[in-house]
């Protein structure tokens, strides 16, 4: 089961090892450049930051609950699927 499922249909996994521990800590401080973080963002999803930001809102806020809540799980076990 994809980590997000957006309003059109598409469906995306949060890939972790996408985003290093600074970007993850950048795009928690509201001084965050929002191109910048979108582009954290939507690398994370395998989609560009521009087509992040120009999703309806309520997409756009499924991709960021869906990137947090996964970086804030619990590190698998080497035998569980990675990220």
């Amino acid at each position: 089961m994809a980590d997000v499922k957006l309003s059109d249909g598409r469906e995306f996994d949060v890939d972790l090892m996408k985003m290093t521990f600074k970007e993850y800590q950048s795009i928690l401080l509201p001084s965050q450049d929002d191109a910048d973080g979108s582009e954290i963002l939507g690398r994370c999803v395998g989609i560009s930051g521009d087509e992040l930001d120009n999703l309806p809102l309520p997409d756009y806020k499924r991709v960021v609950q869906a990137v947090v809540s996964k970086a804030r799980q619990p590190v698998p076990d080497d035998d569980d699927e990675k990220n």
